[in-house]
């Protein structure tokens, strides 16, 4: 695969900018274009060089996605469900609001991948997905405008022994601007490498992290206020304790804490009388949420 941007479609010859387009600034071409609808901003695309190339910058994705929000919010809820299932290739999109769900099978234009794929996170629209088992190769998607980048490899230098367990996140960066993926390398304790790849420069880097826990497998990754979190088992002086782990995409670093003492063995009076009391284990996960403008995935 390619590690180019790629359409699902067949761009047409691109013309040198227009005239007119150099008589305004650069800011104030993308503020208006990125106050267009999908359907029109994916045919300005093809108008020049330089309006192609703002399909994957993060900071036109950012302003376009913003006023996206604005203009869903005037017209009511558009959020959809993005599901996987379990070793399949397949992408099924579910209506987030409507009270029949019906399954949409999703234009997808590099399923001639032969592993399954699943999805890693989801940010202002566009999705990171993951071949697995070990995220060998990395893909940022935009369902609205069906453009895919294949993210490259990364040239951080791997131990000899193949890693055991990889534990990915996406999310944006408002301090840079920018969007980013975070990738966890496990090999046997206690070695791991932790790397973040950007959009905005299109490369990896290795950062320092004491890692001193590993993710849970059935953890879903949550990503609020510019943090990661996760649910995991500590190593060490944690002594194999339930943790909260989180990860600053801003500040790049990791944090820890326990997780609540749910028990109610000692509690004298829990207010039930009822002593085969029952209690339900819920978690965020199985799907991302992503919103987009409803009848450019309906096509």
């Amino acid at each position: 695969m390619s590690t180019n941007l790629t359409q699902s479609t067949t761009a047409p010859a691109q013309a040198e900018d227009p005239a007119p387009a150099k008589d305004l600034p650069k800011d104030i071409i993308i503020d208006i274009l990125s106050r267009l609808p999908v359907r029109s901003l994916v045919q300005f695309y093809c108008v020049c060089k330089s309006w192609y190339a703002l399909r994957l910058n993060p900071n036109f994705i950012s302003k376009h996605f913003h006023h996206s929000t604005l203009s869903t919010a005037n017209h009511g809820d558009r959020s959809f469900f993005l599901l996987t299932r379990h070793q399949s290739k397949a992408i099924t999109l579910l209506s987030g609001t409507k009270s029949v769900d019906i399954p949409i099978n999703m234009d997808i234009p590099f399923l001639n991948i032969s592993k399954p794929l699943r999805i890693s996170g989801s940010c202002h629209g566009l999705v990171c997905l993951s071949v697995m088992p070990i995220a060998s190769i990395l893909i940022i998607w935009n369902p609205a405008t069906r453009v895919f980048k294949d993210l490259p490899v990364s040239n951080v230098k791997r131990p000899n022994a193949g890693p055991i367990k990889v534990v990915l996140g996406f999310g944006f960066d408002s301090g840079s601007n920018d969007y980013k993926v975070l990738r966890i390398v496990n090999y046997c304790y206690p070695l791991n490498q932790v790397e973040i790849y950007s959009l905005g420069t299109d490369t990896w880097r290795e950062i320092e992290a004491n890692v001193r826990f590993i993710i849970f497998e059935a953890s879903s990754r949550v990503f609020v206020r510019g943090r990661f979190h996760w649910t995991a088992l500590g190593f060490r002086e944690l002594n194999g304790r339930e943790l909260i782990v989180t990860f600053d995409l801003g500040e790049e670093v990791f944090s820890q804490f326990m997780l609540p003492n749910f028990s109610r063995e000692n509690d004298d009076n829990d207010g039930d009388d009822d002593d085969d009391d029952e209690e339900d284990e819920g978690r965020l996960g199985g799907v991302q949420m992503v919103s987009w403008i409803e009848d450019v995935l309906m096509e």
